[in-house]
């Protein structure tokens, strides 16, 4: 007997258990090729949706809820020689103003001409500011059922000086309203999906003229976000972007101040970060902190005086405090004590608010000693001791006030320079 007739035979005696391993080797073949056409299906779907959500941006600079200049879009892109659009992305909702219908937690994009140029498929929807025209998503179109050419109602949050969780009290920020004509709308290809989250979801998008969006927020000439498309290295763009920032990009001023002789620098959100604070404080070793706050009452015995501003900084920046002043040691000025009938080593009770347990405002208290009167004239009279409070300072009566602000954190810097210095 031959090896191939040997082998054949024994192929023929064994062929059902052959016919199983040949099967089960089919089968699981089959599988395997099914997942991984699946797979690729998956992950090229996936790559899709990620193209159609950030188009051709490659970077992003997002700054939240502060602002810096517009401007700053073009000046990285001189400087990275790269492309750049600005835009202004916030939340809100938007009302069909003829059915009623409402979307919530509609993504709203000021943009200008060059952000369809970002698109999956670069495109042109020009909007008109002065029209009030808008483009949406076809999610949003879908949802509220709007053709081109009907009326939207946008409203949206202006945004404050502050965090919602900061110490303050007042009046809450006001809900601004845009109402809009449809000019376009947006599918996938053309940034419809534009979302900087990764999600497999197109939500609801209204896209503005950015210019419509910032005199909603009272924010002429600003913006919170930049795309930008170009291949250099993140460290790169990074030290660029750390070359073209400005102060106004970081939301800081800084003025001359005639009284002190000194530069004031302050922040349009009333509170200075740590961060800048010590960046400040390393820069420019002379600088002094001056934090003011808004307290409820000062008391001493059964007198007292409400609504009153307290400032706390150092002898340096303050010449006529005491040197040695201790940490619970209080300096008056004249009005004040007449007031309360005040004379040195007595004690006062300032009362005040502070953020407690899940943000509500908590009323406390400290004890101070009078350690001496100050007359209220030359430094001690400034008025600059006292920020821009909004809805105290342009206020005429005490009556009118609306402290939806109450303290802010200064640095003086002595110098002797002229202003235009």
């Amino acid at each position: 007997m031959t090896a191939l007739r040997y082998v054949l035979r024994s192929v023929a005696h064994y062929r059902a258990a052959y016919l199983g391993v040949l099967a089960g080797a089919v089968l699981g073949a089959t599988v395997l090729l099914g997942a991984l056409f699946a797979g690729d299906s998956v992950a090229a779907s996936l790559r899709r949706i990620g193209e159609q959500r950030i188009g051709r941006t490659t970077h992003v600079v997002a700054s939240g809820d502060r602002f810096f200049r517009q401007a700053l879009a073009d000046d990285l892109a001189a400087a990275t020689g790269t492309r750049a659009a600005p835009a202004l992305i916030a939340r809100g909702t938007a009302t069909h103003a003829s059915t009623r219908a409402v979307a919530h937690q509609v993504q709203l994009l000021g943009v200008t001409p060059a952000f369809w140029s970002f698109a999956p498929q670069p495109t042109t929807i020009p909007l008109a500011a002065a029209k009030s025209e808008i483009a949406i998503n076809d999610t949003l179109a879908r949802r509220l059922q709007i053709t081109v050419g009907d009326t939207l109602v946008v409203r949206l949050q202006k945004p404050g000086v502050l965090a919602g969780n900061a110490p303050i009290a007042g009046a809450e920020a006001k809900l601004e309203t845009i109402r809009c004509r449809v000019a376009a709308i947006v599918g996938d290809d053309a940034f419809g999906r534009f979302n900087l989250a990764a999600t497999q979801v197109a939500g609801p998008t209204v896209f503005l003229p950015i210019e419509l969006l910032q005199e909603s927020f009272k924010r002429p000439g600003r913006a919170n976000l930049i795309l930008l498309d170009g291949a250099k290295p993140e460290a790169a763009l990074a030290e660029s972007l750390r070359r073209v920032l400005r102060l106004a990009d970081y939301g800081l001023s800084l003025q001359w101040l005639e009284k002190p002789a000194a530069f004031e620098l302050g922040s349009e959100r009333i509170f200075l970060d740590p961060a800048m604070a010590g960046a400040a404080t390393r820069a420019l070793p002379a600088a002094q902190p001056a934090a003011t706050y808004l307290v409820n009452e000062l008391r001493i015995g059964g007198r007292t005086t409400p609504y009153s501003i307290a400032t706390a900084t150092t002898s340096a920046a303050a010449p006529f405090l005491p040197a040695d002043l201790g940490p619970r040691e209080i300096v008056l000025n004249r009005w004040l004590a007449d007031d309360l009938q005040a004379k040195e080593g007595d004690d006062v009770r300032v009362t005040y608010f502070q953020v407690g347990p899940a943000d509500t405002l908590v009323e406390q208290h400290q004890t101070f000693r009078v350690r001496t009167i100050i007359p209220l004239t030359g430094l001690a009279a400034d008025g600059a001791w006292m920020p821009d409070f909004p809805g105290i300072s342009d206020s005429k009566h005490q009556s009118d006030w609306d402290p939806g602000h109450r303290s802010r954190r200064r640095w003086r810097v002595d110098a002797r320079l002229p202003r235009h210095q």
